[in-house]
């Protein structure tokens, strides 16, 4: 597993990346939509 396993399955580390930036960005609107409402 670990750094090699995300090597050999690049479709799993885009999955994996993918997943990080969206709960980013429902993160980043929440924040946007509560400053808005103050």
């Amino acid at each position: 597993m670990g750094v090699a396993y995300l090597s050999e399955d690049p479709v799993n580390l885009l999955a994996v990346a993918n997943a990080y930036l969206e709960q980013f960005a429902r993160a980043a609107m929440t924040n946007l939509q509560e400053a808005l409402d103050i």
